[in-house]
This record gives structure tokens, sequence and C-alpha cells, in this order.
């Protein structure tokens, strides 16, 4: 983990030089010295690497380095915030007479020479420590966990193995015993595959069938009830709605009544999470169901009348089955291998998870018999088992090469079953500088970050939750025990921690990186300064009723003065206070504010600032000085937020999203030479009214994904860059010229119109048309006919249609397409789905809800 520190620390000094050459007035030299020095730390670090525990001194040495790192990065960050300080009060800097920092910064160059000097001395007795000088090729290692994801999607990931007739006991047991409302568990320890099964269950089509409201929430221990219950609703009955808890437990309640349903508890921790829930399902004696998952048996027996289902630890053979699937993605294991492989299997004692994890593990590595005798004498046998499985995940830790495991332990910060957005995960990666800087004209950081996601999804480090519409993964999470690993690394390490109250100064480490579960408002204002004024992270994650004010603001600005990412939640704040450009190593903010003014011009003097997220925030206009925000990757508003019109001559070169934005038509910014290298773009209530302002709007190469939400009109067609591949309305008017202007759009591949309005009511495509477009849905439209002309989207996969009541049939062409996989029909008239069943084409997946199952026709 020193390795993390230095590997931050050379990213960030870098960052530094570049982008704030004038805060380093009369210390250039200094930190171009640190520069030099850390990056031969560095490789002395990855060089080491299993050598630690054989030798003291080599251990020793590891552990200065990490201290030494932490403070060259204390120093210099707070001589760049008090210059900034010094600056904003426009006194002349010769530099802090009776301020130390270049002093102190001189001594950690002196020590830092020291260690070089010592790591010298340790290649020289090579012998002695064995320690070679290497170098890895990480384009190789990219490359070859490009191979081996596009192995792992020809497996069948969500595959049980063993738990047969559990399945089919559980089954039985939803869909065929008796009317009365019936309460089924499962229990295990952490790792037996509990929602592996639970899921398979779920998703069975006789279950899907036999229940049509179904619903699956994640209980975990620190439950908000309120969030569990609206979870449920959203699934039952999707709506918006400002409750209490009490009354949405007598909403879920009427919604469920009169329904046969299903709803899966997953991972219930306490019986009163238990008895708080079970008064909102209604029997009414119609064959309802509630699952429930949970590690503690007590909890188990006490929900359900039923004995619980205990899960077993897989035998001899299924692991072997599970372990091979997971090694050799369907490929069968060489003869030579089978001997050491069983013996390796057998030391994670059945259990599923430390299966999967070490099979992750050896998918990625070279599958011959040195690398496998290694790994038998790696794995530590333990008789308690969830113990034998942290030590499988540790070794699965120390396997990932050093660009990973910050972005691993990076997990630690986020609940327990939290649902992280990966979009939102990549832009705090490199906030934090785990993706080094790159040349941007071939990769992007973003995708160099999903490259390392994938990475860590291929060792079964990280479970995809959900998927995007273009293949990507949209959603993902960990498991709760590597979620443990993560935290319990990182404490040790002081990388981050995780506290769900207010610690006292004995159990606190001084992190570097901190995520509050609790009240964002109580612990800013009593955790204790000295422990927390090394954080340069803040996530809070807790639903504060009550908004954040200026006395908050104060004492944040005062305790976290290093914060390089500032993530404030989804609970409101007052405003967004002037001194919020006290805060110079900002990159990553997000934050939503109740003041329609918003956000104060004083922002615009944060540098470093790299993702602005305001969603949710009711602002109307951008200071003008937001052109000014050289470094800004990422812009997130909500509508109608305007940009300032008086841009001046500055451009936002690196700004990739822009969502979203109204523009006045009577005084239009220029995009597209504001901001020329936007790959996407959201735009809110746009008017189409002539040529000159669109094309100011689109002339943008790069252009990937265009949204349009809220009333939009096309009064002409747009001249729209070839370089789209989705797009995306919400509440519009089309008239057919609008679909034609879409259908020119050659690499076009998903198109989503919800709420849309069309000529006639009717849509039509004509013969030829979107060539290349794999994804449509269509949802909340008052379509009544829908046309396919011959030859239309002939490489179409996917089709959603969703509540559109006026719909009279699906158009007979699509069944003639050869590449449909999936189709889907919610919430459509009976007299539609009734004629699914007349169409034959195999291989077709047709998901029809309510009313019928996910089969094959």
């Amino acid at each position: 983990m020193a390795d993390t520190i230095v590997s931050t620390l050379v990213t960030n000094l870098s960052q530094l030089l570049v982008n704030q050459a004038n805060l380093l007035l009369g210390v250039e030299g200094q930190i171009q010295s640190l520069q030099n020095k850390l990056p031969y730390m560095k490789n002395f670090l990855k060089n080491s690497e299993g050598k630690r525990d054989q030798h003291s001194n080599v251990m020793q040495l590891v552990d200065d380095i990490r201290r030494v790192a932490g403070e060259a990065e204390d120093i210099v960050d707070t001589y760049v915030v008090n210059v900034a300080k010094q600056r904003k009060r426009n006194k002349v800097v010769k530099f802090f007479r009776g301020f130390n920092q270049a002093t102190m910064l001189h001594a950690v160059a002196d020590k830092i020479t020291k260690l070089e000097t010592t790591i010298r001395e340790i290649y020289e007795n090579n012998d002695k420590y064995q320690i070679q000088q290497k170098s890895v090729d990480e384009d190789e290692e990219l490359q070859r966990y490009d191979s081996l994801q596009k192995q792992r999607k020809e497996v069948e990931e969500d595959d049980v193995v063993g738990f047969v007739e559990e399945a089919e006991t559980l089954v039985n047991q939803l869909v065929e015993e008796t009317e009365e409302l019936d309460v089924i568990s499962i229990s295990g320890m952490g790792g037996l595959g509990k929602t592996t099964l639970a899921r398979k269950v779920y998703k069975d089509p006789f279950v899907i069938d036999c229940f049509r409201c179904r619903a699956w929430v994640s209980v975990s221990q620190d439950c908000n009830m309120k969030e569990l219950l609206l979870a449920i609703l959203n699934q039952v009955a999707p709506m918006t709605v400002k409750m209490s808890v009490q009354q949405l437990k007598q909403e879920l309640t009427k919604q469920l009544s009169g329904h046969k349903y299903l709803v899966v508890l997953d991972d219930v921790w306490k019986k009163k999470h238990w008895d708080e829930l079970k008064e909102v399902f209604p029997n009414d004696k119609n064959g309802s169901r509630v699952l429930v998952t949970t590690r503690i048996i007590e909890v188990a027996r006490h929900a359900s009348r039923k004995y619980p289902l205990s899960l077993r630890f897989l035998n001899d053979k299924e692991s072997w089955e599970l372990f091979t699937k997971k090694v050799f993605r369907g490929q069968t294991c060489p003869d030579s291998l089978k001997t050491l492989g069983k013996k390796i299997v057998a030391k994670c004692g059945g259990l599923p998870l430390a299966i999967v994890v070490l099979g992750g593990l050896l998918a990625c590595r070279d599958k011959d018999e040195h690398t496998w005798n290694a790994m038998v004498g790696g794995v530590n046998w333990h008789v308690e088992q969830e113990t034998l499985c942290l030590e499988i995940l540790g070794l699965s830790y120390h396997d990932l090469p050093p660009y990973l495991r910050p972005c691993f332990l990076y997990l630690g910060l986020f609940p327990e079953d939290y649902k992280i957005s990966t979009r939102q995960l990549f832009q705090l990666w490199i906030s934090e500088g785990f993706i080094e800087k790159i040349d941007e004209s071939r990769h992007r950081m973003e995708d160099v970050a999903e490259d390392y996601l994938r990475q860590l999804i291929a060792r079964s480090l990280i479970q995809v939750e959900e998927w995007r519409s273009d293949g990507g993964v949209k959603i993902c999470r960990c498991h709760d025990l590597i979620r443990d690993l993560c935290l319990k690394l990182s404490r040790k390490e002081k990388f981050l921690e995780s506290h769900s109250s207010i610690p006292s100064s004995q159990t606190q480490t001084k992190p570097r990186r901190l995520s509050i579960h609790c009240s964002r408002r109580d612990y800013i204002l009593n955790a204790d300064p000295s422990e927390i004024n090394h954080v340069r992270t803040l996530l809070c994650f807790d639903q504060d009723k009550h908004k954040f004010s200026e006395e908050h603001w104060e004492k944040l600005f005062k305790r976290f003065k290093l914060l390089r990412v500032l993530d404030l939640g989804d609970g409101e704040v007052y405003r967004l206070p002037k001194a919020i450009e006290k805060l110079i190593l900002l990159k990553y903010l997000r934050i939503k504010t109740a003041d329609v003014a918003g956000v104060p011009l004083t922002i615009c003097a944060l540098d470093n600032l790299q993702t602005l997220d305001l969603r949710r925030s009711r602002i109307n206009v951008l200071p003008e000085g937001i052109w000014s925000m050289q470094q800004l990757r990422h812009l997130y508003l909500d509508g109608p937020s305007r940009l300032p019109k008086n841009a001046g001559t500055n451009c936002l070169f690196n700004l990739q999203t822009l969502c979203y934005i109204s523009q006045n038509p009577a005084g239009r910014v220029k995009i597209a030479e504001k901001a020329p290298n936007l790959r996407k773009l959201g735009l809110y209530g746009y008017q189409c009214y002539s040529s000159d302002d669109q094309e100011s709007t689109f002339d943008l190469r790069y252009l990937e994904s265009l949204k349009f939400s809220n009333e939009c009109t096309f009064e002409e067609a747009i001249k729209l860059p070839q370089s789209i591949t989705k797009i995306s309305i919400k509440t519009a008017y089309l008239q057919f010229e609008t679909i034609e202007m879409f259908q020119n759009l050659l690499n076009l591949q998903i198109l989503k119109l919800d709420g849309a309005s069309f000529d006639d009511d009717e849509l039509v495509f004509k013969k030829g048309w979107f060539p290349k477009l794999q994804l449509l849905k269509i949802e909340d439209s008052s379509i009544v006919s829908w046309k396919l002309g011959e030859g239309a989207v002939p490489k179409l996969k996917r089709v959603v249609i969703s509540k559109c009541p006026g719909l009279d049939m699906i158009p007979k062409g699509l069944w003639d397409i050869t590449t449909l996989q999936k189709l889907e029909l919610l919430w459509l008239p009976v007299r539609i789905t009734e004629t699914i069943g007349n169409f034959k084409k195999n291989k077709l997946e047709v998901l029809i809800y309510p009313g019928a199952s996910a089969s094959q026709v």
C-alpha cells in the first residue's frame, strides 16, 4: 500500500507542477527534486513485492517510504493552500517569513535522499535480498485482460453450481404450496451463495410466470427504512412520492393488495428490521411470498414459521466444477494441472466465494505447473471459514498489479450492498490520481479507468449489477466480505476509513479518505480536528433531513483544508458559499443546493476542478467565470440551468460531459466553439428554429451521446455529427422528418424515445433505415401504429416497449430480423401480449410484464 501512496503522490506532483506553477514560488526546484526521486522509490516498492515478509529491514524501509511520502504530500498541499490564501488577500508573497513549509520541504527531500541510498544498497546486495529491477508492460496487461474479458462473456456468470435440489425445493415452495402468505428463509455464512441462489430462483421462468408483482431489495446491516420501502414501491408501482415512513408503509400495502406478489429481502441482519417490514405485506390468501436471505440463523427462524434452508458447503465435485468454470471459462482443465488444481480447490473448503475469487485470480495468470505449485503453498488453511475466505481474498489482492490496488481498495468507501455508478467511480478514481495522465489523443483517462474495472471484474473482485445499453457496465457492487477486506487493509495502511457513527479518537488512524454513513452535519461539527486534518476525500452517504448551514460550511473549511474530493450526498445544502474557493485542491465536487442563484463566482477559482456535479439542484445560470475552468471534464446540471453568454475567448478543451443545459433562443451559447471536444451533451427544452443555431451547437466531431429533455421541438432537420452512437429523447414531438434525420446517422446504435409523440401517432421506419441500430426503446408514448419497411433496422438486438396504451400491434417485420435477441413488452394492452405466441423464433427472449414469463418463443 505504500505503493499506492507513492504512486498517487508522483501523479499529483506532476499535475501540480503543470497546473499550479504560479503557486510554487521559490520551491519549484525542491518539488522537481521530489518528483525525480519518487519514481525510483515507486520502482523499489514494485520490485520488493513478495520479499517484505522475509526481510525485516525491507519491511521497515517500506514503512518509512509510506510515512515520508505522506509527509511530503501534506507539506506540498499545505504550501499550495497557504500561498493561494495569501494571494487572495493581495499580500506580497516573499514567502512565509515565520512560516516553515519551504524548510520542511527541504527536510523531506533529505529524508528521501537517505531512503534512496538505502534502496541502492539493497539492490547492490542482490544475493541477500533477491530483489531485481524489472519493468512491467502495462499495455500487455491490458491486452491480456481484454482477451480474458471476451472469454468471460462466453461463460454464464450466474450459473449456480451445486444447490440443484435446493433450487427446486425453493421454486416448489414459492409456486405450489399454501395460499396463505408465506415467508421462506435462506441462511448461511457470507460467501456460501445465498444471494446467487435467491437470484436464480427469482429469475426462474416458472416463478416469473406465477408472480405478476415482484421486487428485490438488499437490506444490509445499516438499512435506511425509508429508502428500503421506496425501493420496493418503485418496483411494484413506479411513482415519484414524498412521504413519511408510515405513509410509505400504507402506500406499499395498498399497492400490494390484490396482487400475487413475491418480494425478496436480501441480506437481513436484524430481527427488528424484519419486524418493521413484515407489517407492509398483506395476506390476501392468493399465494404471495416473501423470500429472506440472512447470515444470522436466529433472524431466519424469527422471520419464517418454516425451518430455514441452511446452505451447505460445496462437495468436492461441485467445487471442482465451479473452479474450472472460473479458471478456464468453459474450456477443459489440462490433465497436467488437475492434481494441483484439486489441491488448490481443497484449500477453499467448499466455500463458493473463495473458489470464485481464487478461480478469477488463476484465470488471469499463466496456466502452468510452476504458477499453480506456488499457489498451493500460498493458500493458508484456517478453521474459521470466513477467515479462510479473507485469506484467499487477500491473496487475490496481493496478486493485483500495483495500479489496480488503490482502485480496488477504494470500494471500501461505499456502504454495504451499495450500487455503485461506474461513471461516478471512474471520475473519482481520476480525481484521486489513480489513473495516470496519458496521451488523450489515443486513449481517454475514462477509457483506461473502464479497462481497470474490467480487470477487477475478470478477477471476480467486483460484481456487475447492471449493464449499459451499449454493453458497458452501468452499475457494479462488491460482496460484503470483499468490502470487509478493503476496510481491513485500508485501515492498516491509513488509506481510508468508513464511519457509521462519530468515532472516538482512539479508534481513528488519521486516514487520507473518509466515508460518512451517519449525519454529515454532526460528524463535521463534532469530529476531532486533529484526526481529520489529513483527509483528502470526504464522501457522505446518509440522507440528512436538515440542510447544510453556514456553520457547517465554516467547520468544513476549517477542518478539511486539503480536500481533493467532496461529495455531500443527496441531502440539500442551503447554498454553496463564496468561501468554497478555500478548497483550492478540489478536483471533484458533488452537491445538491436549494438556492436558485446556486453557484457563486468564487467556484471558478478552483483551478483543479475536474468534475462538478450539481444534479437535482435548482440553478438558473452559471457564473461567467465557468469558461476559465480549464481542467473541467464533466459538468452535470439538471436544467433549466443556463450557460453564461459572455464567454470571452476561453474554451473548455477538456470538457467531455455537459448535461443538462437550457439555452435561450435569443442568445444561444456556441457550444461547439466553447467546448469543442464534448462527447456527451444533454439539452433541456431544446427548440430548433434555424440552421445557424443548430450548426453552432452540434458541430462537435467527437460527440457520441446526445440527449434531449423536457418539451423539445424540431421545426426543421438538424445537421448532426456522424460520430453520434446514442440519441435519447424525453418529452418531444417528433415529425417524420425528425426520425428521418436520426436515421441518417450511420453510426447510431441506440435510440430511446421517452414520452415522444409522432405525426398521426404513427412511427414509420422506411426500407433500409437505421442500418446499425441495436437498441430501440419506446416508453410513455401516445403511439398507435409502428411500421417497419423491408430491411429496416437489420442489426437490431433488443427492443423495449413500455407504457404505450394506444399501440395496436407489434410489426410483423420485427420477427424477420435475424439479429434480434430480446423483446421486452412492459405494461402494454392485453391485445398485444396475447398475439405474441403466434410468432415463432428460436433464441428470442420475450419478457412480458405483467402477465407472462420470460420464455423462448
